[in-house]
């Protein structure tokens, strides 16, 4: 297999962008892997949905600047830049034809998935990797998907952190801890957590179908069952809440969770910068919450709290 590599001074337009994807469909391309754009830092991070909005709209759609396009011979390659060429000759950087090892990517991607543990109690691997050996960590099973929370993610770590520590703050109280609910449970993983610390009913609500679907699958994998929907029962209140989300999401809840959380119950609120940390704080204790725990990793900053 034989790759077709441009860099270009500028970003195309979207009809020149046509126009060169045509050829390569002509001469028999395998793909094209556009580059990345490097991810969004800070505040920016926030509004990367706006971003996704614009992109996928006709006028928002953004060409690349630089591309790879995968042909099974080198003839069909040479001739595909032949063709483009002229259209992009005024504004070329460079570019490269040269062989690359055929991969199954449909496979090739696992090696990337490594098994991790995280503190104090968690084993997190996929389905196909070797269980932890001679270890007492309680072991979770994900099968990396569309939805949010491998377990990689600092946000995800310290959520489990804070799960560990809420449920051993809660078991002197046993009959206490029988609800709790998962709040944009993406791939399921808090959920199952918190199902496998023996909680009785364990709730996860997300919005996005990918979601409810992954997180089913996966707590089929773990044996554990858990009710999983785009909504929760409204009647029902919760011994622990887990919040996993962005920060106006957490502010936006904020009554909600006041609402549904019993006296003396938890939340644990993630997915917020440092310098968020302050706002959240400050508005949850309006609503009657206290701090029992904080962890820091990176950028990221999570909170267990207790309803007065």
């Amino acid at each position: 297999m034989f790759s077709l590599f441009v860099h270009l001074k500028i970003r195309l337009t979207p009809e020149i962008w046509d126009l060169l994807s045509g050829f390569f469909y002509q001469f028999h391309s395998l793909g094209v892997r556009e580059a990345e754009e490097p991810p969004p830092e800070g505040e920016a991070a926030l509004h990367t949905g706006d971003e996704f909005l614009q992109a996928i709209s006709v006028e928002g759609v953004l060409p690349p600047q630089e591309f790879e396009v995968y042909f099974q011979n080198r003839s069909d390659a040479e001739r595909a830049f032949r063709a483009i060429f002229p259209h992009i000759e005024q504004i070329l950087e460079k570019y490269s034809i040269e062989a690359v090892e055929e991969k199954d990517y449909s496979e090739s991607w696992k090696e990337n998935f490594k098994p991790m543990p995280v503190e104090p109690c968690w084993y997190v691997r996929a389905p196909w990797q070797d269980k932890c050996p001679g270890s007492k960590r309680i072991e979770i099973l994900i099968e990396p998907g569309m939805a949010f929370g491998t377990g990689s993610h600092e946000t995800t770590q310290s959520c489990l952190e804070l799960i560990a520590k809420s449920i051993g703050l809660l078991k002197p109280r046993q009959s206490f801890l029988n609800r709790c609910l998962d709040f944009g449970c993406g791939s399921g993983i808090l959920a199952i957590a918190i199902k496998k610390l023996g909680v009785t009913d364990v709730y996860g609500v997300d919005i996005d179908p990918l979601s409810i679907e992954g997180s089913l699958k996966n707590a089929a994998l773990n044996q554990v069952e858990i009710h999983v929907g785009h909504n929760y029962p409204k009647e029902l209140f919760f011994d622990l809440v887990v919040a996993n989300i962005l920060k106006n999401t957490v502010l936006e809840f904020a009554d909600t969770f006041s609402k549904i959380i019993r006296p003396k119950g938890q939340l644990i609120l993630s997915g917020l910068l440092k310098e968020q940390g302050d706002t959240i704080v400050d508005h949850y204790s309006d609503l009657g919450f206290s701090v029992l725990g904080m962890i820091e990793k990176n950028e990221w900053v999570s909170f267990l709290m207790q309803k007065s």
